[in-house]
């Protein structure tokens, strides 16, 4: 009986490298899969808005008003309150970077908005994803926080 091939630590160790090649292949074509740098020079409306600490979703009927991101290629971008009773429409800039989100643990897509003239000179971090390439969550960086949902106008 030839003992090169029956001993269990051999057929162990076999199962043990071919399943780590398994798991390697299954991870690394997961991690390469990147999405786009910028949202595109398009327009994005808002179609609702879910979580945070109260719940619930809230949409633009349910809200009184509609709201729209129009991001250039530039690094630019204007957000629209429609109507705007709170003054809450902006422009300014953004950077897309991956970074690391302690949340999920993970790398994750994170927008940060420039404001010229905003409180927060370093710029206001929200986290970014794509569902296809019709529709982007932009939420807080928060357990508790808000996604809002955008739809490209079709």
């Amino acid at each position: 009986m030839n003992m090169k091939y029956s001993h269990p630590f051999f057929f162990a160790s076999l199962l043990f490298f071919a399943s780590l090649l398994f798991i390697a292949s299954c991870s690394s074509s997961a991690t390469t899969q990147n999405p786009p740098s910028s949202p595109g020079a398009t327009t994005w409306n808002w179609v609702n808005s879910e979580g945070g600490f109260r719940g619930g979703v809230v949409t633009p009927k349910t809200a009184g008003y509609a709201q729209h991101y129009v991001f250039r290629t530039d690094s630019t971008f204007d957000f629209v309150r429609t109507p705007d009773t709170t003054k809450a429409s902006w422009s300014g800039s953004y950077q897309i970077n991956r970074a690391y989100y302690p949340m999920t643990q993970d790398t994750q897509s994170m927008i940060r908005f420039y404001l010229p003239h905003g409180p927060e000179p370093e710029g206001i971090v929200q986290r970014l994803q794509y569902r296809g390439s019709d529709t982007i969550l932009i939420g807080e960086a928060a357990a508790d926080g808000i996604i809002e949902v955008y739809a490209r106008p079709k």
